[in-house]
């Protein structure tokens, strides 16, 4: 079996085509451009992590100009999704807060997917859970769209 028909490679292509459907669909019916989400996305990982984001972080993560990212996040805060504030400790930096209204939207967008994919998930078990985050881990990680071929 060659590359190109493996059952996997297929199936990739097409949760990420279907991702991609998804987004841009639900995204529209939220009136959220798919880079608002890409952006909130990283601002939420970044806060479950205990870490607020700067804008220059942000830009880095979504791999926009400093200027872009300005303009990305005035319409971000202009939609009561981002809060921009001075750093705790440091007064010289901004930091970046995701809203509750950003999480509604998320939760609009991505609740009834998550919705169901729920019973799916809950059929798995211990080891097939284990060996699927592995797997979705390391396809993840390859995919750096800056990485040398």
């Amino acid at each position: 079996m060659t590359r190109q028909h493996d059952p996997l490679i297929h199936l990739l292509r097409e949760l990420t085509t279907r991702t991609d459907q998804w987004v841009e669909s639900r995204g529209r019916r939220e009136g959220v451009h798919r880079t608002h989400l890409h952006a909130l996305a990283h601002l939420m990982d970044a806060e479950e992590q205990g870490h607020a984001m700067s804008p220059g972080e942000l830009a880095t993560a979504v791999g926009l100009s400093a200027p872009a990212t300005t303009a990305l996040l005035d319409r971000l805060v202009a939609a009561g999704h981002v809060e921009r504030s001075t750093h705790p400790v440091d007064r010289r930096r901004t930091v970046l807060t995701v809203t509750d209204a950003a999480r509604a939207t998320g939760f609009a967008i991505f609740g009834p997917l998550a919705l169901r994919m729920a019973p799916i998930m809950g059929r798995l078990d211990e080891h097939e859970r284990e060996t699927i985050t592995r797997f979705l881990s390391e396809i993840v990680a390859v995919m750096d769209p800056d990485a040398d071929d």
